[in-house]
């Protein structure tokens, strides 16, 4: 445990980050400048250079230079290269890309040295640092030369074919030297896409955020626009509520605040109320890439207890996302007020294990302050220059599973990573959570007013404990949340699995919920809009409209702490519902039912007579399990017995997404080619 003082080691003159470039031959000179090969082979370095200069602490700027993310970036210069050199020629391709890898072997030989040198400083106390910092700042710098000793052999090695000419790119700043210093990031923008579906532009790579009638919102980068006409697409640009520059880092907003502000940021009020408040502590789970202390608050007693079930609140995966850091915050306070006036907080502040992450992409939020409004992602350097992982598609459940719910291009918003739980920050949150398993967790986002649990991967599955998540977040009928925000166009959120937003895959409730079987959550806060104005992820920075939008989100909070005792008994006021015995979820093709997770193994299932059935393995289920009968025609009665008790039922009235069926398309849905189970039609909204 932290007290929450944090002492981030402070550089001293003898461990400043030194100039690698100044010796070189061939970074600034006029042919390389500006060139596309330029940024193949040094983007990566000044990259991790860039990164590196924003880090206070050794390891942060070791870690910027890691050999397991540049060695990848370096061969794909190669192939990338070889490739364009080479033409239509695969042997002449082939021979340049052996004849480009022997080249560039010193540096690689150098990437091996870094590590070493990385490795060897991180063993080393903070009093005995100096030599093992001079010694990784050679192995860096050799690590600089050995490119530009590459970059001089090109024309040697791999001489351009006859009209070759490299693809000019356009530097964000003037001169090649002039990008050691902090970029004037290109800003991220909010778009309305017409002509083309949700589900072909996620699967392209695009931030899908929202849908309106006839139209789709994604956030992306000017040079999107390119791929975006590329696939027939309209696009009209909507205005930013505000662009923040570099000055206003740390007096643009009233009520946010940004990580490193030293009187305001999140570390200076994390202090303030560890310091004043003997009901909250606070623990550092790791530290982010750039060096930022990840900081996780812990509400009552202090340590873990058998006796206390943990619950888990999370925010702000996304950096742009500031209201769900506020909601964090505010929870926190809520939580940490003197006892005495609230009976239900007190009894819960002192039964439960509650943990706050208020930001968990620390150094992609503070960059939302200084940069880029609408980034969302982390901020490790990634191959062909690119920067950042999307935290929540690089969890390692379900990691990569497809192309539509996350990302491999770099250059995505959806960029799922290398590997799953490449990111540090990722490794961070699992590692706590294998010490900290939680039987609740909450991460909140924003927007779109919805409350969603697992799975999000997969279109139309849904969770053995449906029963219990039903309880918790409620349905359509009556949910945990309402919305009383001025014009939202909500009056609740809308509870379902997942993949109702969109799907994802390497996201944090199918890590939680398949690794631990958590009850796991995500809120989407707001609705985005203020009657027919749209402000997306940019909540006003208003403080009423802020305590607003905590008072609509508090009662579902202190109900997944309430039911962490006993989920499967719990009985909600917020919502109306307790967890049913027995739940029938489909009569036809097959009998599809829920029951308690202890009575799984004496039940049984009847149509006229016994039907075989057997267990969904696929869908987890802590508290409840899924019983599936063999194929049935539509019965007119069916009966399921469990621990000695039998339950009958009656098919009432039997309707579906058939042609014939006048709701669908009144409700704005279309018909669709894709047939996904069974039945002869299927359906998209056009709404969103």
């Amino acid at each position: 445990m932290d007290d929450g003082r944090f002492s981030d080691e402070a550089p001293s003159p003898r461990l400043l980050m030194p100039e690698f470039t100044r010796s070189l031959r061939a970074f600034a000179s006029v042919g390389a400048v500006g060139t596309r090969e330029h940024e193949l082979v040094f983007g990566p370095l000044i990259a991790a250079r860039r990164s590196a200069s924003r880090v206070l602490t050794t390891e942060g700027r070791a870690a910027a230079f890691d050999a397991d993310r540049l060695r990848p970036a370096f061969m794909e210069a190669i192939t990338t290269i070889a490739a364009e050199r080479g033409g239509a020629d695969a042997a002449r391709r082939r021979a340049l890309e052996a004849s480009l890898e022997e080249a560039a072997a010193p540096a690689f030989r150098a990437l091996d040295a870094v590590g070493v040198a990385a490795a060897a400083l991180r063993t080393m106390l903070p009093t005995n640092r100096a030599a093992a910092w001079a010694s990784w700042c050679g192995a860096v710098q050799e690590l600089f030369n050995a490119a530009d000793a590459f970059w001089l052999t090109l024309e040697a090695v791999a001489p351009r074919r006859p009209g070759f000419a490299p693809g000019s790119v356009a530097l964000l700043v003037a001169g090649a030297l002039a990008l050691l210093a902090v970029p004037l990031a290109a800003q991220h923008v909010t778009l309305r896409v017409q002509g083309v579906r949700a589900d072909s532009l996620a699967a392209a790579g695009f931030d899908v955020v929202g849908a309106e009638p006839g139209a789709v919102l994604v956030v992306a980068e000017q040079r999107d626009r390119a791929r975006l006409a590329s696939l027939g697409a309209t696009v009209t640009e909507l205005p930013p509520r505000r662009a923040f520059a570099q000055a206003d880092a740390l007096t643009a907003t009233t009520v946010y605040r940004s990580y490193d502000d030293p009187v305001r940021g999140i570390r200076a009020w994390t202090d303030s109320i560890v310091r004043v408040n003997p009901r909250v502590t606070v623990d550092t789970i790791g530290r982010s890439f750039e060096g930022r202390p990840m900081l996780m608050l812990k509400i009552g007693p202090k340590g873990d207890s058998p006796q206390r079930p943990k619950v888990v609140f999370m925010a702000t995966y996304h950096a742009r996302e500031w209201a769900a850091t506020e909601m964090a915050l505010r929870l926190a306070a809520y939580l940490a007020a003197p006892p005495g006036t609230d009976a239900r907080r007190d009894s819960l502040v002192q039964s439960r294990d509650i943990w706050i992450l208020p930001v968990a992409n620390p150094d992609g939020y503070q960059y939302t302050f200084s940069s880029d409004r609408l980034w969302r992602k982390t901020r490790s350097p990634q191959a062909g220059g690119a920067v950042g992982v999307d935290m929540n598609r690089n969890h390692s459940v379900n990691w990569a599973l497809d192309n539509q719910g996350s990302s491999p291009d770099a250059q995505s918003d959806i960029f799922r990573g290398l590997t799953s739980a490449s990111e540090i920050e990722t490794k961070n949150i699992e590692a706590w959570h294998v010490q900290h398993p939680p039987v609740i967790g909450l991460s909140y986002h924003s927007y779109s007013g919805l409350l969603l649990y697992p799975p999000g991967s997969t279109y139309g599955n849904l969770p053995a404990d449906l029963p219990v998540y039903q309880t918790l977040a409620g349905t359509n009928l009556q949910s945990a949340v309402t919305d009383h925000l001025f014009a939202s166009g909500r009056v609740a959120y809308q509870p379902g699995a997942g993949w109702v937003l969109y799907t994802t895959n390497g996201e944090y409730t199918d890590f939680a919920s398949g690794r631990f079987g958590t009850l796991a959550f995500t809120t989407e806060l707001t609705s985005g809009y203020t009657a027919a104005n749209y402000y997306g992820f940019e909540f006003p920075d208003d403080a009423a409209q802020l305590d607003r939008l905590f008072q609509d989100n508090l009662p579902f909070a202190l109900d997944l702490l309430d039911a962490a005792r006993d989920p499967a008994a719990f009985s909600s006021t917020t919502t109306g519902r307790r967890t049913p015995r027995i739940t029938v979820e489909s009569a036809t093709p097959d009998i599809r039912v829920t029951l308690p997770a202890a009575d799984a193994a004496s039940a049984a299932v009847s149509a006229g007579g016994a039907l075989t059935f057997h267990l969904d393995t696929t869908a987890g289920g802590r508290y409840t399990r899924r019983l599936i009968s063999a194929a049935v025609s539509r019965p007119a009665a069916f009966a399921v017995t469990a621990n000695g008790t039998t339950s009958s039922f009656r098919v009432l009235l039997a309707a579906g997404a058939e042609k014939t069926d006048p709701a669908w398309t009144m409700a704005g849905f279309a018909l669709d080619s894709l047939i996904v189970r069974s039945g002869r039609y299927s359906w998209f909204g056009t709404f969103g």
